[in-house]
């Protein structure tokens, strides 16, 4: 059959459809990838942003002081501002960081640009601030070859630490110890937070003491924050005392007479390593899965009896103490509950021996709770006159088996923190303070001793040290040793490698100027106990609105 004229081949048409399809499927492609690199550019400098906003905060917290009772700031816009910058380098764009106290009132912010961080140089953080801003820029070339200006920022709010109130700031934990093969809940035990450890160690809180400005990680090797832990002036008649304590849960001193088991005075015994059964079922927070029935690694099996496992309630024989506990609560430490507001006129009812040789009151005006420094001391003006734990001591020294496991958990738990890299002292060629911990160290203010002969209730088993003038905090220099110590405080310190030592054993540390978890203070930055502190503070991002 032959075609005519009109007749057409439409063969090849459905290429040109696909053609076009496929550049509109391509460009549609393209721009999809585009967004998605976009995307995840822009999550990755808020990132960068968030990182470095949050770490302004810290270490404009860290470093907050009181200059005649003002606020002030240690910190500088140039430290800030090179911190920041080192953080923001990736970006590649210009970073402002903004200083205020009222994000209503643009005209009280103070901020400086990463790109000119010496104009800032000496210039102190305001004394006001509250929030710490930062807004960088960055850019990048596109799939298309577009470049994509992208801008993030954040804030960080600045804030007294982890449930501080005027009742209990006994919640302040600067160090998480493993939940893993280390069992414990810290210095205000299972009820209240994670885990924390403390050392038993415990400071006179003495006139002169805490009375500078605080440094813990962004200070000096020098200063009056800088406090000899060891060797200390002697707290008792021929220096019998040397500041040590045992977390024991049973006393020491009273658990042998006859009349029973006495359990100390302390807020929550160490349940974390005891095979006792009994005593784990009585406590209010048993609890195989969280106490389990394993005792704790010795880390001095011949002080102990040569047992490869210790057991966290702790010996009651104090000559057991010192070789035994202490050196195993150094390595460990403690993660029982020590509190600063503890009323014992209706606590450990029902407990055994709880029923006797009560502490005794003591005197809301003393001179522990005059002193112009920034420290939580329920007891001078709590509705009971026996508030704060009340833990025995240990006689002897801090030999260098403690010092060890110091350093020991030093080097465990330690980190890098910004003073890691300083010297110990100006000397050529000293040490550097190397890696950090952040121990808290009870404080205590008044004294009992312990008489053995007196008799079960007899009021003069258990008598208050009252030195001339009756103030009980005062260290006086009678012949009665101090066997039972108030705890009125509490404080961080910041331990360095560099600063414990074991021929001769000395142990140096920084109060204060600690960076913490902002806890309830996250949910109510004004509310009571959560203002800028001396001893902890915290920051946490918050939207930039």
């Amino acid at each position: 059959m032959r075609t005519t004229g009109f007749s057409r081949d439409d063969g090849g048409q459905a290429l040109v459809i696909v053609a076009l399809a496929m550049v509109a499927l391509m460009a549609g492609l393209a721009l999809t990838l585009d967004w998605g690199y976009a995307y995840v550019q822009r999550r990755g400098t808020q990132n960068v942003v968030d990182g470095a906003t949050l770490a302004a905060g810290r270490h404009v917290a860290s470093t907050f002081k009181l200059v005649g009772g003002a606020p002030a700031f240690d910190a500088t816009l140039e430290d800030v501002c090179e911190d920041v910058a080192a953080r923001t380098t990736p970006l590649r764009g210009p970073t402002e960081i903004s200083f205020f106290a009222d994000p209503a009132d643009p005209d009280g912010w103070t901020t400086v640009a990463t790109s000119d961080c010496a104009a800032g140089s000496g210039v102190a953080v305001p004394s006001d601030t509250l929030f710490v801003r930062v807004r960088s820029t960055g850019s990048f070339r596109s799939l298309t070859q577009q470049t994509i200006t992208i801008a993030a920022s954040a804030r960080a709010r600045l804030t007294g630490s982890a449930g501080c109130d005027t009742i209990d700031c006994t919640a302040l934990r600067p160090l998480e110890l493993p939940s893993s093969g280390t069992p414990g809940q810290g210095i205000s035990g299972y009820t209240t937070g994670p885990n924390a450890a403390i050392w038993p160690l415990v400071l006179h809180l003495g006139p002169t003491d805490f009375q500078g400005t605080p440094c813990g990680q962004y200070c000096g090797t020098t200063g009056p924050s800088r406090l000899t832990i060891w060797p200390r002036a002697s707290y008792g008649p021929s220096g019998a005392f040397k500041g040590l304590i045992t977390y024991t849960h049973f006393s020491p001193r009273e658990a042998d007479d006859g009349s029973g088991q006495v359990h100390q005075f302390m807020t929550e015994s160490d349940y974390t390593g005891t095979t006792d059964l009994s005593i784990r079922q009585a406590h209010d927070h048993d609890d195989n899965a969280i106490y389990p029935p394993a005792r704790m690694p010795n880390a001095d099996a011949a002080a102990c009896g040569g047992a490869s496992d210790w057991d966290t309630l702790g010996r009651q024989d104090l000559s057991d103490a010192a070789p035994c506990d202490l050196p195993n609560w150094f390595a460990y430490g403690f993660r029982g509950s020590v509190g600063v507001s503890t009323d014992w006129s209706t606590s450990f009812n029902g407990l055994p021996g709880s029923g006797v040789d009560r502490p005794e009151a003591l005197a809301p005006g003393r001179s522990s709770c005059n002193r112009s420094v920034y420290l939580p001391r329920p007891s001078c003006t709590g509705p009971s006159n026996r508030i704060g734990d009340w833990i025995e001591t240990v006689p002897g020294d801090l030999t260098p088996l403690m010092a060890q496991q110091m350093l020991a958990f030093v080097g465990q738990y330690g980190r890098v923190v910004p003073n890691s890299s300083t010297p110990v002292s100006a000397s050529p060629g000293a040490p550097l303070l190397g890696k950090a911990v952040v121990v808290f160290i009870p404080l205590w203010d008044c004294a009992e001793h312990f008489d053995q002969s007196a008799g079960q209730g007899d009021p003069d088993r258990w008598t208050l040290l009252t030195p001339a003038g009756g103030d009980c905090s005062q260290l006086g220099s009678g012949s009665a040793t101090v066997d039972r110590v108030h705890i009125v405080s509490a404080v961080p310190f910041t331990f360095y490698e560099g600063l414990i030592t074991t021929s001769p054993v000395t142990v140096e540390g920084y109060w204060g100027d600690v960076f913490g978890d902002a806890g309830v203070c996250s949910e109510d930055p004004l509310a009571a106990g959560c203002a800028l502190n001396q001893i902890m503070n915290s920051a946490f991002l918050v939207p930039d609105e």
